[in-house]
């Protein structure tokens, strides 16, 4: 049985007439999200009665969105990829952990960031420098988190079936995929002559 070996993947393979309309729906859909965490955080702070605890409460929730937001924006890219009649292989993890879920995090950093400063001229705050660090900091660590997971995901295809839907439709696995890919391009053509010449030597010891 022959099977089909995708080549690496490129982000400008991803039709965009697909992507973008996504894409769209989800930045409206989270930045309503957005809005509804810093009415909540104000909300929850009311009822404390400590303003000081506006911005931990603001940055807890922020980070929740972002969490979220960056969930259904892989989702959204696996969706997108499928729908072009790909498998989700090794190089498309690894494009999305890379690419797409950093420059979102970064993206909500910045502007929570330059929400808060706003915040403080509003309310005639000074601005908490160390506050704003300790959010840094949480971003930081939500986008290592994020590539943590994914390389786990991507470690744990390579045993079997890339996904549910692979599984469905009979496609092999990452690692089989990766692996045919690196051989068709002359990757692996050291490591297959030295394997032939294992097998040569072994014929001439069981002649003699």
């Amino acid at each position: 049985m022959s099977v089909s070996v995708e080549h690496a993947f490129r982000w400008e393979d991803l039709d965009q007439r697909l992507l973008t309309p996504k894409l769209q729906d989800l930045a409206e859909e989270m930045q309503k999200r957005v809005a509804e965490a810093e009415r909540r955080a104000a909300f929850d702070t009311r009822q404390s009665g400590n303003s000081a605890g506006y911005l931990p409460r603001l940055f807890e929730l922020q980070r929740e969105v972002a969490d979220e937001w960056a969930k259904r924006l892989y989702d959204v890219h696996c969706e997108v990829w499928r729908i072009q009649g790909h498998s989700i292989s090794a190089d498309f993890i690894r494009a999305v952990s890379n690419k797409a879920i950093p420059e979102m995090i970064a993206a909500r950093k910045g502007s929570v960031e330059f929400g808060v400063q706003l915040w403080c001229t509003r309310t005639r705050r000074n601005q908490d420098a160390s506050a704003l660090e300790h959010w840094n900091r949480m971003m930081d660590l939500l986008a290592a988190q994020w590539a943590g997971k994914l390389e786990a995901e991507l470690v744990a295809r390579e045993y079997g079936p890339p996904d549910k839907h692979a599984a469905e439709t009979g496609e092999p696995s990452v690692l089989y995929v990766d692996t045919m890919r690196h051989i068709m391009t002359g990757q692996a053509v050291f490591s297959i002559r030295a394997a032939g010449v294992h097998r040569i030597l072994a014929f001439c010891r069981a002649q003699r």
